[in-house]
């Protein structure tokens, strides 16, 4: 096989899509790394690839996932300097999330081609993140696998008059942390993980243009005000001019006579609504009086 030099000197067989589920991972990774142009890690994924197929080693790749500054680090969007739409922003950052936790699990066995089965059993979301802390093998079993943080859809309401709001992108980040895990596995059992980066990057997917019509549906039923297209936080109600605002999250549920429904979220910390341990509240009410006094003291008393 006649062999090429990469960026950096080295020497790098031509891109194939990679012969085992952990190097075909390895190869997506750098693609959407690449093509978002993340450089510097997607040279870090470029040489552990290198190190695989020459040596077959896996211990360099797995040496990233750690605390501050490392590869769980990472998020993907503009505001990084990263080339990513907003559109696109929640789906990469979902698929990243995911090709590390398959590159993760897939380097105890990075021979083999795992099935389907083998990964939704296997593959843990949260296994790279918890690495530096407990240890990604140890993760419990109730975070393993295809069990994921409860979808939720994600919006703007104020608390005082009840106004709330959601956008597109809010609904691409609901359909993409649906869709994309159990997409991810079904790709990596093929070894066709980097065709599904491309199929995420240029949004092809039949289904998505359905789904957010059903979703803006049951989003009209549960008198939530959709823009679309971008909506910057308000700090003041549009309708009420309060400004107590803040995030808000609602579940979808599944009725017999429609297609969703939504379910309203737990009200935002600070909600009048929302139930509070008397404890966390004396708490809370102590470090406040305990900063008054700090403020009441002249700049030098600090040194």
């Amino acid at each position: 096989m006649e062999l090429q030099f990469g960026t950096r000197g080295k020497i790098m067989e031509p891109r194939h899509q990679g012969s085992s589920t952990y190097e075909n991972a390895l190869v997506a990774m750098h693609e959407l790394l690449e093509k978002t142009k993340i450089a510097g890690w997607a040279r870090r994924i470029e040489e552990h690839l290198l190190l695989w197929r020459k040596k077959r080693d896996t211990s360099a790749h797995l040496g990233i996932y750690g605390g501050m500054g490392s590869f769980n680090d990472v998020i993907i969007c503009k505001e990084n300097g990263h080339v990513v739409s907003d559109l696109q922003e929640p789906w990469v950052n979902e698929l990243f999330t995911w090709l590390k936790a398959v590159i993760f699990a897939s380097a105890r066995k990075p021979e083999s081609c795992l099935s389907f089965e083998e990964l939704s059993h296997s593959v843990g979301r949260h296994s790279p993140s918890l690495a530096a802390t407990v240890g990604g093998e140890r993760v419990p079993a109730s975070m393993q696998g295809l069990v994921t943080d409860r979808v939720q859809l994600q919006g703007w309401r104020c608390i005082n008059c009840g106004h709330c709001r959601v956008n597109r992108r809010d609904l691409h980040y609901l359909i993409a942390g649906s869709a994309l895990p159990q997409m991810v596995l079904q790709a990596a059992e093929k070894l066709a993980l980097p065709d599904l980066v491309e199929k995420v990057l240029s949004l092809d997917f039949g289904f998505l243009q359905t789904q957010q019509a059903e979703l803006r549906v049951a989003i009209e039923a549960a008198s939530i005000h959709y823009i679309d297209g971008p909506d910057p936080w308000h700090w003041n109600c549009p309708e009420c001019q309060s400004r107590h605002t803040s995030v808000c999250r609602w579940d979808l549920t599944f009725a017999p006579s429609v297609l969703f429904t939504l379910e309203k979220g737990t009200p935002p910390v600070g909600s009048p609504e929302r139930k509070t341990d008397p404890a966390f509240e004396q708490a809370v009410a102590d470090l406040k009086a305990q900063r008054s006094k700090l403020q009441r003291k002249p700049w030098w008393q600090f040194w």
